[in-house]
């Protein structure tokens, strides 16, 4: 899974979990640290996933960045939501038959973000380093 969205969404999130089969979510990846994409890393790690992305998670713990697009501050983020396992500069996995190709950018949104690369899907996730329409 990229991104857990924010704690509010959990339930609804879960629903779509559990939708798509009886396994267990075994990776999250963050694209990067900010809150509304890695509120719900604690509750998912709790059930038994490992969160993947960059060591600097741990640095933004509890610093505050300033979303001048959105006019609105992001906290950091809460306790136990970084990354558990460390991304240096890219990693390969597989997952479900996909060939998943992560790669940090040195910085971007943030200090901290990486993009997805589904190989087979041809399909790249690019966190908030991409916004369509501005």
């Amino acid at each position: 899974m990229v991104d857990t969205f924010l704690l509010p969404g959990l339930p609804k999130l879960k629903e779509t979990l559990d939708g798509l089969g009886n396994a267990p979510l075994k990776t999250v990846i963050d694209t990067h640290w900010h809150v509304d994409h890695t509120d719900n890393n604690a509750n998912l790690h709790a059930a038994g996933a490992t969160v993947l992305g960059p060591r600097k998670h741990q640095d933004a713990h509890g610093r505050a960045a300033r979303q001048c697009a959105f006019r609105f501050a992001l906290s950091g983020i809460a306790c136990g939501c970084f990354a558990a396992a460390d991304l240096q500069h890219s990693q390969k996995l597989q997952a479900n038959g996909e060939i998943v190709m992560l790669q940090y950018f040195q910085p971007a949104h943030t200090d901290t973000d990486i993009y997805i690369h589904f190989q087979r899907a041809n399909v790249i996730h690019m966190g908030d380093t991409f916004f369509n329409g501005f």
